[in-house]
C-alpha cells in the first residue's frame, strides 16, 4: 500500500518499505485543454459555470536534466472532486470523473486550483507546481505560431488515413485533436494518444523555434492570452 506522510517539513510517499522524497530538481506544470470555445476572459461566473477538462496532462519538468515528461491523465480517471453548491458553499468530496472537477468552479482561476487540487490528490498528494488551460480556441492559434505540427497518422478516423504521415494545418489540428467518435469503445483513451502525440511534437517544434528566435514563447503567450489562464504566479 503506497501511503503518505510528513517528514519535517517534506511530504513524502511511502511504498514497499521505502520512503521517497520530492526531488527538488522537478518543476510540475498541469496543461488543461477545455472543452469550451469561450474567450477565458469571459470566465469568472458563478460556482457550476466552468466547463469540462477533457484533456489533461502533467508537465514534468527536470531543470538538472534539462527533459520534459508527459504524464497523460484519462479525463473519465474516477478520483475524489471538490463539490459545491451553486451558491458557492460546500458539499463535499464526491467520487466521479476527473474531467468534471473544472465544472464545479467558476470557469477561470478558480476551477483551475481545484483542478489543480484534483490532481494533487490523484499522486499521492504530490505538489503541482504551476497551471495552464487552454480553450479550444488556442489549437489553431499555436498551430499556426509553429508553422504546422507533423504526426504519423496511428488509426483511420475522420478523413485520416493510418500510416499517412501529415503536417497538420490549423483546421486539421483542431480535428486531429478534438475529434472523438462517442459510440466507439475507449474512444477518449484514442484520442488522449493522439493528443498527447501532437503534445510533444509541438513542444519540439516550439523549442527548435525558440533555439532560432528567443522572442517566440512570448510571442505565442501574447498571440493566446485570450484563450488561456496560466497560473497568476507564472503569469
Amino acid at each position: 500500500e503506497i501511503t503518505t506522510r510528513l517528514v519535517g517539513s517534506e511530504m513524502c510517499i511511502r511504498d514497499r518499505g521505502k520512503t521517497y522524497v520530492r526531488n527538488r530538481d522537478i518543476y510540475t506544470v498541469l496543461c488543461m485543454g477545455l472543452d469550451t470555445e469561450n474567450d477565458m476572459s469571459e470566465a469568472g461566473g458563478a460556482s457550476g459555470s466552468g466547463a469540462q477538462s477533457d484533456a489533461n496532462f502533467l508537465a514534468i519538468i527536470d531543470k538538472k536534466q534539462k527533459k520534459i515528461r508527459l504524464v497523460a491523465i484519462p479525463r473519465d480517471t474516477m478520483t475524489d472532486l471538490e463539490t459545491f453548491y451553486m451558491t458557492g458553499e460546500p458539499l463535499g468530496l464526491l467520487r466521479d470523473h476527473l474531467a468534471l472537477q473544472y465544472a464545479f468552479g467558476n470557469g477561470g482561476i478558480e476551477s483551475c486550483k481545484l483542478m489543480e487540487r484534483a490532481v494533487s490528490r490523484l499522486f499521492y498528494d504530490f505538489p503541482v507546481d504551476a497551471y495552464v488551460a487552454f480553450s479550444l480556441n488556442s489549437i489553431e492559434n499555436l498551430n499556426g505560431m509553429v508553422g504546422g505540427v507533423t504526426v504519423e497518422i496511428q488509426q483511420d478516423f475522420d478523413d485520416f488515413k493510418a500510416g499517412d504521415t501529415v503536417t497538420l494545418n490549423n483546421e486539421q489540428a483542431y480535428h486531429f485533436i478534438r475529434w472523438r467518435d462517442c459510440e466507439e469503445a475507449y474512444s477518449a483513451q484514442y484520442r488522449l494518444q493522439r493528443q498527447k502525440q501532437y503534445l510533444v511534437a509541438f513542444i519540439e517544434k516550439a523549442m527548435t523555434a525558440t533555439k532560432q528566435d528567443m522572442r517566440t514563447p512570448f510571442r505565442m503567450y501574447n498571440s493566446c492570452l485570450l484563450y488561456t489562464s496560466p497560473s497568476p504566479r507564472d503569469a
